[in-house]
């Protein structure tokens, strides 16, 4: 992960939506992690599927 700058609690973000993204992102991220055989199963079929 990007060492992203800390917003902290008195600071206003530049993009309303950041936040959003972020908790998007870090969800997904998560969500790989615990699913990470199942993912990488998943590319290797796409590989093959591709060739």
């Amino acid at each position: 992960m990007p060492p992203y700058r800390t917003i902290t609690s008195n600071e206003e973000p530049e993009n309303p939506y950041l936040g959003c993204c972020m908790e998007k992102i870090r969800l997904v991220y998560n969500w790989c992690g615990s699913h990470r055989r199942r993912v990488r199963s998943l590319m290797w079929l796409l590989l093959l599927v591709e060739q």
